[in-house]
């Protein structure tokens, strides 16, 4: 695959990336502005709460697919139908497990985070849960075809859609279960396209007979094991600062904490657009020519790096107009937990054009050791320090316990890179 293509992938992801945050970005201060900040507090808490157990309902099938579809484009086409519709029936059976269980678990759920709403709004789980699934699958099976415009096209459009649907609350009215549904709306559409675009693509270029290899299952759902735990680890490390701050701080300290770290994600988009696009190459990269895979990464490490670090410090600067022009005086709290976040975005930038690159080269079971320690760590470090400083202390937590994980993943990168010179 030339530098060029790959260059183009990344050019469309990050078109759809920046779309995306934009419409994520209109969405929250929408709805910062519109929702008190209880309401908002406790929206997200739900979307944490659901995000979480998302990690159950793909577990890493989608992303063993991918690796093995990578990988059978050139070399075996005729096992992709099957990769496909073994996964699919994973990922779609889980699916309905986890939907129904938060149905079931609901009340409990709702009395470990000190919240009557979340219960009433879980019982609309199952819609979230399908929909997030379908869009994840399909958008990372794309990515395994090397069709990142395709993929971009589906992150862009759930994106797109959404803020469509929070918009329209301006007609009819704000609520936590109408912005709720707008997130579930983004969702099935954008599956939906994903869908579309997968049988597109096997239909014209490969063929719908099905070879049952029951040793390629058993390929796919072990290196499925490690991918799991990297992301369910991932996961929580994206969402258990905010479920923590719910239970001990309650949905207004949520929403100051929110407003900060959504700001900080819109920050990230150029990397994870790169990391999203270069991944599936790296082992192209290294079969072809071993000492240009180097170079190649070591590129995009400077780049993100330099460019990273002035934008932190821009952030930095700039925090309390960010905040109170976007949001508005009720955030004033959140101006400190954006300084402090530039930090993890410069470190989580590094490690966006990193880590799917070592799972595309084989080597997510060392990814999944090391981040399954961060991730305890990470734990522990909010359960001690939220009680006795809040937003600050889970902020603090998030920071500390990345960064084991961040050093050690890039320096595998290295380590594996140099090693195939």
């Amino acid at each position: 695959m030339s530098d060029r293509h790959i260059i183009k992938g990344i050019s469309n992801e990050l078109i759809a990336r920046v779309l995306y945050y934009l419409s994520t970005g209109i969405v929250i201060v929408v709805l910062g502005r519109e929702l008190p900040n209880q309401s908002y507090g406790t929206l997200f808490l739900l979307i944490s709460i659901l995000s979480f157990a998302t990690t159950f309902s793909t577990l890493g099938f989608a992303p063993s697919a991918a690796r093995f579809i990578s990988d059978s484009i050139d070399e075996n086409q005729n096992k992709i139908s099957f990769i496909i519709l073994f996964s699919a029936v994973f990922v779609v059976s889980a699916s309905f497990i986890t939907s129904s269980t938060l149905v079931i678990l609901r009340n409990l759920i709702s009395k470990i985070v000190n919240n009557n709403v979340v219960a009433d709004l879980l019982l609309f789980s199952p819609a979230y849960i399908l929909a997030y699934s379908g869009y994840s699958y399909s958008r990372i099976l794309l990515q395994g075809f090397r069709n990142v415009s395709r993929s971009s096209t589906v992150y862009a459009v759930e994106g797109i859609v959404r803020v469509l649907s929070v918009l329209s609350l301006f007609v009819i009215g704000f609520s936590v279960i109408k912005a709720f549904s707008a997130y579930v709306f983004g969702y099935l559409l954008s599956s939906v396209m994903g869908g579309v675009f997968i049988y597109q693509r096997v239909s014209r270029e490969y063929s719908f007979k099905i070879e049952y290899d029951w040793s390629l299952g058993e390929k796919l759902m072990h290196y499925s094991v490690p991918l799991a735990i990297t992301r369910t680890s991932r996961t929580i490390e994206s969402h258990i600062d905010i479920i923590l701050l719910g239970v001990f701080s309650g949905p207004v300290s949520v929403s100051h904490y929110v407003v900060a770290k959504q700001v900080g994600t819109f920050m990230q988009s150029p990397a994870a657009a790169v990391g999203h696009a270069v991944s599936p190459y790296y082992k192209e990269k290294i079969d072809d020519d071993s000492q240009n895979a180097y170079k190649f990464y070591m590129k995009i490490f400077a780049l993100t790096l330099i460019g990273y670090l002035s934008l932190s410090i821009v952030v930095v600067i700039g925090s309390k107009y960010i905040i109170s022009i976007l949001f508005g005086n009720n955030y004033s709290e959140s101006v400190v937990v954006l300084q402090l976040f530039s930090i993890f975005v410069l470190l989580k930038s590094l490690t966006f054009i990193t880590e799917n690159g070592l799972d595309y080269l084989g080597y997510a079971n060392r990814r999944a050791r090391i981040k399954s320690i961060s991730i305890v760590f990470n734990v522990l470090l909010n359960v001690l320090l939220i009680p006795s400083f809040g937003v600050i202390g889970a902020l603090v937590a998030t920071i500390g316990s990345y960064a084991i994980y961040a050093v050690y993943t890039i320096r595998n990168m290295f380590a594996v890179l140099a090693l195939s010179r």
